[in-house]
């Protein structure tokens, strides 16, 4: 696993210039694996080695040489299998210096490798009009995309970060150490291992998450306070103008239907069934009389057909519709 990322974080860390989503984000990975806390503990010693305890950046040589001397003697000790007493010249302090120095350089080019390498690739996946695409990232994850969506991460897929613009169905392979994130229209949507939808088409208002599987924490990319912690089952909207995060008061019936190619509806009130049905056609569709929307329908359509099921749902609820110039209009009584 590539660490060099978390090193950087844990750098910052003790330096105080972590962001607060920073901050928690190493927080999860230092308690996702004991190797990880383990690693943030050796680090932090060997900070402490280099620093004063009123935080000035100076070398301290006394402490570090006598962290190093047992090595020596020890190594001595392998190599020849007995005792012996290393006695320091006049020159002691410079090398304990030297030591220090040593340290702190060796910290230095481990901390802080860059987390991203000098012109590293980028690849951008793109799905046309009325065609899906199916993409396999480096890591085993797979995202299934709708149409008229562009999905890109960095070839090496380290961070495991991929920006969306559109909608795409993710099934993440499981790496504690390593959380997989979606970024879309200020958004960020992140994971450790499951399955879920995400919708941030550029026109549209709002951001989508729909959990299938696994749990995800769904939040604004520069708001990193409000965070929903989304189960099976759950959705939330982004409002990118208000930079919110709200959890959908109803349970999604059909937010992969573009994917499974299915509209179940069950006592679904007919708001949410005119908003499903224009989401999955992508249509738009008037209504002539408010008090159809009070009106609830029940039904399954598998492979559905955009005039057929309207015909199918308008006389359920003892209405009609009508298509003009590509519009699409229910009237009638509606429901009281």
């Amino acid at each position: 696993m590539d660490q060099s990322k978390y090193l950087n974080l844990i750098a910052q860390h003790l330096s105080n210039s972590l962001s607060a989503e920073e901050q928690k984000e190493l927080s999860i990975w230092v308690e996702a694996d004991p190797s990880n806390k383990a690693l943030m503990e050796e680090v932090s010693s060997l900070w402490k080695l280099t620093n004063e305890d009123d935080g000035s950046f100076e070398v301290n040589p006394e402490a570090a040489w006598d962290k190093i001397e047992p090595k020596l003697a020890l190594a001595e000790t392998d190599a020849t299998e007995e005792v012996k007493t290393i006695k320091l010249s006049p020159w002691s302090n410079l090398l304990k210096i030297a030591a220090a120095a040593l340290i702190l350089l060796a910290a230095a080019w481990w901390v802080f490798q860059p987390t991203t390498p000098i012109n590293e690739e980028w690849i951008a996946v793109n799905s046309l009009s009325e065609q899906g695409k199916v993409v396999l990232l480096p890591d085993g994850s797979k995202i299934t995309l709708n149409e008229n969506t562009t999905v890109k991460y960095m070839a090496s897929f380290s961070p495991r970060q991929v920006l969306l613009e559109g909608e795409g169905f993710f099934e993440v392979e499981k790496d504690p150490a390593n959380p997989f994130e979606v970024l879309g229209q200020k958004s960020k949507t992140v994971v450790l291992g499951t399955s879920f939808n995400v919708r941030a088409y550029p026109q549209e208002e709002e951001v989508e998450v729909t959990v299938v599987t696994g749990k995800v924490a769904f939040q604004a990319q520069e708001k990193i306070e409000e965070v929903e912690i989304l189960l099976p089952g759950d959705a939330a909207f982004f409002k990118k103008e208000a930079l919110l995060v709200e959890r959908n008061s109803t349970k999604p019936e059909n937010a992969t239907s573009w994917k499974t190619k299915t509209l179940n509806f069950n006592s679904t009130p007919m708001k949410e069934v005119v908003k499903n049905l224009e989401r999955h056609f992508n249509i738009e569709i008037q209504i002539r009389n408010n008090d159809i929307l009070n009106c609830h329908f029940s039904g399954d359509f598998n492979q559905p057909n955009l005039k057929e099921t309207i015909e199918v749902i308008s006389y359920a609820i003892g209405g009609n519709f009508e298509l003009e110039n590509g519009e699409y209009t229910l009237f009638g009584p509606g429901c009281k």
